[in-house]
């Protein structure tokens, strides 16, 4: 296998919170013991994006204190359902990806949960 650097978009979530009245999530955020479609749902929407910007890029990493929590394709984006100024990325967790579990590759002091970047993978 060799390395390839590979254009992703990490978001950075908070820990687990109850979602806002505008939300069709009841919770929103990380906690240990999530199960993959539960951390997948509530990576990967209600976000302020650039859709040209994650349509650029192959991969979503989801990242929480500093650690890759979930890594996933990017097959489009879609409006967020109760959101419409905010975006939900489509596609599928990989969860038995080699970053889960390892530092955030994009970790930076910003305020801004968002992030695109290029990272090594492995192909």
């Amino acid at each position: 296998m060799s390395i390839q650097p590979t254009s992703v978009v990490r978001i950075k979530i908070a820990k687990e919170q109850p979602a806002d009245l505008s939300d069709p999530r009841s919770t929103i955020g990380y906690r240990e013991g999530l199960d993959t479609e539960e951390l997948w749902e509530r990576g990967r929407a209600a976000w302020r994006l650039r859709a040209e910007k994650v349509l650029a890029c192959e991969y979503l990493v989801i990242a929480h204190a500093g650690i890759v929590r979930m890594v996933g394709t990017i097959d489009g984006v879609a409006k967020f359902e109760g959101r419409g100024d905010r975006l939900a990325i489509i596609g599928k967790p990989i969860p038995d990806h080699p970053l889960i579990g390892r530092a955030d590759p994009l970790d930076n002091s910003s305020q801004n949960p968002i992030t695109y970047g290029t990272i090594p993978m492995e192909e």
